[in-house]
């Protein structure tokens, strides 16, 4: 049994990330103690995580003994503008010239849980805050010096294995926040190395039906990452098997469509959150209408819920591609809707590998050309402003295109005359 009154002890002494030498990293880490021998606040999660794995860190969140108000003192008597983001839960966010942002929360326990959020209570036990956590990966912490602290005395070894396992009954900690049955699936896609294990997958099954009751921002950021890993296929059976979110998987039913474009955009080093999108058009016998059913679940911006409909109907138009083609749909669509429409087709069987990879390289060097003339030069050739007018401009357009976008501005003037 771990003791909760606890001196950190260093598990590893790894050489201190960029992230950790770097001007405010250092100047943060000095203000709160992450100095100190026993350290009062510590770089934890997601970035001490990445960083042991070799995967790049994105966001930057710190633990420290000090409350909120503390924190605040220290940091805003030092010129370092603080933002109290979390307050009740003990987060505040600090933001440092040159664009660094921390994410500052004090040691807590969790008082009550429904399942959606949390009444907290500040701790000033490294475990105690640490039980609270999600998987014990996420436990992880690093002080200033670049000493790794494990505080429940596996983190270090489970992510090593790529085993992603729940700090202490699982059950319990999926009772505390619903969101980590989609969590759990997500860090297995990015990072499991080891088989999920059958007994918590019964318990992800068993409170499966209160994913429903989370809001759709949290939903959705949680979906998002598991479809821009590259075991989305995996998961999404695993959804099916274990009734998660079959709102989702049970529109995403073409595995074989989804395999065949992540491995292309892995191959091709595509990894744009759109592209990433286009996952979700892997549905059964070209009903691509069934994507916008997502919508109601899945809270996407208007601009990623256009490019998919774009695709899809791109799609549905049964073109047989070629490089002409994909030029014309870049022309009136945009060259994100043509890369688009390349990738699924291949996906869906309609271009062989090679061809594909051909075509993308095409299409992305291509300069979109600018149709050479304009409703003013019909009317400096004596035509009246119109509808007639604007006819004939969208006429020889098409003309322009089917060419190759090839004919000159005499050409096109010809044309019209």
């Amino acid at each position: 049994m771990i003791q909760r009154k606890m001196t950190l002890k260093p598990a590893l002494q790894i050489k201190p990330p960029e992230w950790l030498v770097c001007e405010s990293s250092q100047k943060l880490m000095t203000l709160l103690g992450g100095f100190d021998d026993a350290p009062k606040a510590c770089f934890v999660g997601g970035c001490v995580r990445n960083h042991l794995m070799g995967v790049p860190v994105g966001d930057f969140d710190v633990a420290t003994v000090y409350t909120p108000d503390v924190v605040q003192e220290k940091l805003e008597a030092a010129g370092v503008k603080v933002i109290p983001t979390g307050i009740e839960h003990g987060t505040v966010t600090a933001v440092f010239d040159g664009g660094f942002v921390y994410e500052i929360t004090t040691l807590r326990k969790d008082v009550e849980t429904d399942g959606r959020r949390a009444v907290v209570a500040f701790s000033d036990s490294w475990v105690e805050d640490a039980e609270r956590r999600d998987f014990t990966f996420n436990t992880l912490l690093m002080d200033g010096h670049g000493r790794v602290y494990d505080p429940v005395e596996r983190g270090l070894e489970d992510l090593e294995a790529g085993r992603v396992i729940f700090v202490g009954d699982p059950a319990a900690r999926i009772q505390e926040d619903h969101l980590r049955i989609l969590r759990y699936f997500r860090f297995w896609a990015l990072y499991g190395k080891a088989d999920l294990d059958a007994e918590v997958l019964a318990v992800c099954e068993a409170f499966s039906d209160k994913i429903e009751g989370l809001s759709r921002e949290r939903v959705t950021q949680e979906v998002m990452k598991i479809i821009s890993s590259y075991r989305l296929a995996d998961v999404l059976s695993l959804f099916k098997k274990y009734n998660v979110l079959p709102s989702v998987s049970n529109i995403l039913i073409s595995p074989e469509f989804i395999e065949k474009i992540t491995k292309l955009q892995k191959l091709l080093d595509i990894n744009q959150l759109d592209d990433c999108l286009l996952r979700l058009l892997a549905v059964d016998r070209d009903d691509y209408a069934r994507v916008r059913s997502l919508f109601s679940v899945l809270r996407l911006s208007k601009k990623q819920e256009k490019f998919l409909v774009q695709v899809a109907d791109v799609m549905n138009r049964k073109w047989i591609v070629s490089e002409q083609k994909l030029k014309e749909v870049a022309y009136y669509e945009g060259r994100d809707v043509s890369l688009g429409w390349l990738q699924c087709s291949y996906a869906a069987g309609g271009v062989d590998f090679d061809v594909c990879c051909n075509l993308y390289s095409v299409i992305s060097d291509w300069q979109i050309p600018s149709f050479p003339i304009s409703g003013r030069d019909l009317m400096a050739q004596g035509m009246a402003e119109g509808a007639a007018l604007g006819e004939v401009l969208r006429d020889v357009e098409a003309w322009w295109v089917s060419q190759g976008f090839k004919p000159s501005r005499d050409e096109c003037l010809t044309r019209v005359y």
